[in-house]
């Protein structure tokens, strides 16, 4: 293997100009370069990351952090790290996908996604302590932090407006259990109790339920919960909950949509895997996970520029799960 000297030697400039190409090549001038890199490809020099680690204090490292209780295997966690991949390794940063921030190695900074309520100080010391930037896929009122997140309050809102606009009055809520803790809940409960107060209708506790995040709770819920039949149409804060409540109607002989309509949120593909098609408000992930990559990004190169507070509104697909009155 070629060595830096050599590579110096046959490029006729000195070998801390070779050092300047590899670490720093905005100081060099293109000519400079250009000649350098001929020289490498000549010499077959391979650059060794770990030494220029050492120098440039980069790893072109991304930690990806997305928490235990989240599930990797689900859609959400595949198209966003699908999403901050592609912009990754266009910009030559390679990531790792981790799962507790007390295991810690060298990078450039994280990702961060799935935060509880009251989580987010805990990681602002560690990237503080540790001297690194951070983008989050959530929201905050806190100064000085990038974040993107879903509007899910105007999500919630615009599909229950579109239940509204089907000559919906009785529209009940099946939200996640500790809704306080996931701010996404929290949220989307907003949305709809904020779509039902300017359409001067009623909101009614005994329509609201909860459950787990996923099928079998919803189902078990469900099951419970309509066994007393007093609302037309059924908002579920996920799709994976809506899937349940779609089981428990066909046990119940409760018709989609003849005499319940269904609604979701999420769109990442478990809508269409029950009939009737769940209507659906479907969060751009992918696009999401793109987002934060360049932020974090332009970030890391520009500590300067000014903060990114960004929400993306959903957009609604329509099924066949809701029935016009």
């Amino acid at each position: 293997m070629s060595s830096l000297k050599e590579v110096a030697k046959r490029a006729g400039v000195s070998p801390i100009t070779v050092s300047r190409v590899v670490n720093n090549p905005e100081i060099v001038s293109p000519k400079t370069i250009a000649v350098v890199r001929k020289a490498m490809e000549e010499l077959d020099y391979s650059i060794n990351p770990i030494a220029k680690a050492l120098v440039t204090k980069k790893t072109h490292v991304i930690d990806v952090y997305i928490p235990s209780h989240i599930d990797v295997n689900n859609q959400y966690v595949m198209q966003l790290i699908s999403g901050i991949s592609e912009v990754l390794s266009q910009s030559m940063y390679s990531f790792l996908l981790i799962r507790d921030l007390k295991i810690d190695h060298m990078c450039d900074g994280y990702v961060v996604t799935g935060l509880y309520e009251g989580e987010l100080d805990m990681l602002i010391d560690h990237v503080t302590f540790k001297d690194r930037k951070f983008v989050l896929f959530g929201k905050t009122d806190r100064k000085k932090i990038d974040y993107i997140d879903v509007d899910n309050v105007a999500g919630a809102k615009e599909i229950i407006n579109y239940l509204i606009d089907n000559g919906h009055k009785e529209i009940a809520l099946l939200n996640i259990k500790d809704e306080k803790k996931h701010l996404y809940g929290k949220e989307r409960y907003l949305g709809y109790a904020e779509a039902l107060r300017e359409a001067n209708l009623p909101i009614d506790e005994h329509h609201i339920f909860r459950a787990d995040n996923n099928a079998p709770s919803a189902y078990s819920a469900a099951r419970e919960f309509l066994k007393d039949l007093s609302c037309s149409a059924l908002f579920c804060v996920t799709d994976t909950m809506a899937v349940g409540v779609m089981q428990a109607c066909r046990e119940m002989n409760i018709r989609v949509p003849e005499d319940l309509s269904i609604v979701g949120y999420d769109g990442y593909g478990y809508q269409v895997m029950v009939q009737p098609n769940i209507t659906t408000m479907a969060q751009p992930i992918f696009n999401i996970g793109k987002l934060l990559a360049e932020t974090l990004i332009d970030r890391l190169k520009n500590d300067s520029k000014e903060q990114v507070n960004q929400l993306i509104r959903p957009t609604i697909l329509i099924g066949e799960s809701v029935k016009k009155m």
